[in-house]
């Protein structure tokens, strides 16, 4: 069956795999189905001993779920649609909401169908609100930020071209294991369990600070240059210290048709090492989960 590997062990870098992201990546069009779980767990701190926790309890806590559909049949003016509902909350308060955001003729819009009541005061319910890229460049484009990067739109549509033809040729994707045959959506898909290369992003990096220089104005490469030195020598030596925090990334993909069916991410991280933290949180733990489905790819859709 196309898709599976013949070592089901193998822990090289896969070209299968950086092509199912290419894939994707360039598809004309998709859908999907998204899901984005935090949580923040531990022992609060009270100021008052004997009303202090002994155990950890959820402290913090958000959700953020919906439906996009995407069309970049013309790369100059790529179009995008998310429906999107959120929760959040804490001990004793939440919140929640919902809205819609499109993107038209480079154009950002976006709808609250449903706020919290003190925004819904502010007159913001059922109101579409316009953001256009070109307008906030003019009004960073001041004094103060003169010597910070800004880009144009069409320069933000080539650099995210060029984006792909840089990260899926790195290898930073390493297959660990095939974990067979599921279904997905109804679609037989193929399973894998796959980590990023520390060494790959360590590659990656720089490149991607080249990149963002060539659509720099000569005072703002100037400015750069100034710290790019130090910034390419600092960053193995960060990629490091975040990996040993983190300890290896990895993930579970899902692949159909030379194209990714679902990718879901989660992973815990001990935040009690922070001292900051750990002044108002005891035993913090930030628990995270990206799961994306997608549904559709090169289907006509309306946006």
């Amino acid at each position: 069956m196309a898709g599976i590997l013949p070592n089901p062990f193998i822990t090289s870098s896969s070209d299968f795999m950086e092509k199912a992201f290419s894939n994707t990546a360039n598809a004309k069009t998709v859908k999907n189905e998204f899901q984005i779980n935090v949580a923040v767990t531990g022992i609060p701190v009270t100021e008052n001993p004997s009303s202090q926790l002994e155990e950890p309890v959820e402290v913090i806590n958000g959700k953020l779920e919906g439906a996009s559909q995407a069309d970049q049949t013309d790369k100059a003016s790529p179009k995008a649609q998310v429906n999107f509902s959120i929760d959040a909350g804490t001990e004793g308060f939440g919140v929640s909401g919902s809205g819609e955001v499109r993107v038209v003729n480079k154009i950002t819009y976006i709808k609250f169908n449903s706020l919290p009541i003190f925004f819904e005061m502010a007159g913001l319910k059922g109101q579409w609100l316009k953001i256009d890229p070109e307008e906030i460049k003019k009004q960073l484009k001041t004094k103060e930020s003169a010597t910070t990067p800004t880009f144009s739109q069409e320069q933000y549509l080539q650099m995210a071209e060029e984006l792909k033809n840089i990260v899926f040729n790195k290898g930073l994707f390493q297959v660990k294991k095939s974990l067979g045959t599921e279904k997905i959506k109804d679609q037989s898909s193929q399973h894998y369990l796959v980590a990023l290369s520390k060494e790959a992003v360590k590659k990656l990096l720089p490149d991607l600070l080249q990149m963002f220089k060539k659509y720099m104005t000569p005072q703002e490469q100037e400015d750069f240059d100034k710290q790019l030195a130090t910034t390419t020598e600092s960053l193995p030596r960060a990629i490091d210290a975040l990996w040993q925090k983190t300890g290896e990334i990895t993930f579970d993909v899902w692949l159909a048709d030379e194209k990714i069916k679902q990718i879901k991410i989660e992973k815990t991280l001990d935040l009690s090492e922070y001292p900051e933290v750990q002044k108002s949180i005891k035993q913090a733990k930030l628990d995270f989960m990206l799961n994306i489905i997608y549904l559709d790819y090169d289907k006509p859709i309306i946006i």
